[in-house]
Formats: structure tokens, sequence, C-alpha cells
């Protein structure tokens, strides 16, 4: 899938999800960048630190991202399934989208990024994304 694909999708996942006129309208600015093709833009506020930048990464369309689970809802109707092979992808998808080889991950996913396979139980190698 690519990365403009990806973040269709995720566009998509933001406007069922949000209903609050910030996060509306932060979700449109992600649009308006991402069918310009604007990586600049994107990344600058993927990687910024101001209030602003922190408020449109909560409706990232990359956010909470899981292509193979295709967005089916866990037991608890709010979380994605986010399996080691999603995070490579999803991983590589940011690398490109903000022209960089490394990302910082944070939340459980970090987990999947900070140890190897042999050094977790099985449970731990399926988090569970929101």
């Amino acid at each position: 899938m690519s990365w403009l694909a990806i973040a269709r999708a995720g566009i998509r996942r933001n406007r069922r999800a949000n209903r609050g006129a910030l996060h509306l309208a932060n979700t449109e600015r992600w649009e308006k960048w991402v069918e310009a093709q604007d990586a600049s833009a994107m990344r600058e506020r993927m990687c910024a630190e101001d209030e602003d930048s922190c408020q449109l990464r909560e409706v990232s369309p990359w956010r909470a991202f899981s292509p193979l689970s295709k967005g089916k809802p866990s037991s608890t109707g709010n979380a994605s399934i986010m399996r080691r092979d999603e995070l490579h992808h999803a991983i590589g998808a940011a690398c490109a989208i903000i022209g960089r080889n490394e990302v910082i991950i944070v939340d459980s996913q970090s987990i999947l990024g900070s140890f190897g396979e042999d050094e977790l139980s099985k449970q731990a190698t399926v988090l569970r994304s929101t």
C-alpha cells in the first residue's frame, strides 16, 4: 500500500471517529497536505514541538495505523491489533513521508521496536493499538 493510500485511509478513519470542531479542522488540514502531496508541510508538523503541531498529530492520518488488521475493532471496540510486521510497515511509511531513516515510537508499540521477539513473551509481541 502506498503512503498516499495509507494517509487517505487514515483521514477517512479520523472523519468517522472524530466529532470535535478542532479535530475535524485539523483533519481537513492533513487532507489538504496529503492531496497536494506536500511532504515538507507534513514532515514539519510530524517533527515540530509547538502546540499546533501536537494537536495536529492527535489526528495524524498515520496515528494508530495497522495495515493488515484492516481497522477491525478489538473486543473492546476501540483498538486494533498491531503485529511486529505491521509496525515495521508503518515505520517504513513514516520514514518515507518524513524523509528520514529513523522515527521515535511511542505508546505500547515501542516495546516491539525495543526488543527482539526472542526477548519477549508471545503475548507481548501482539499489542493493542488505540
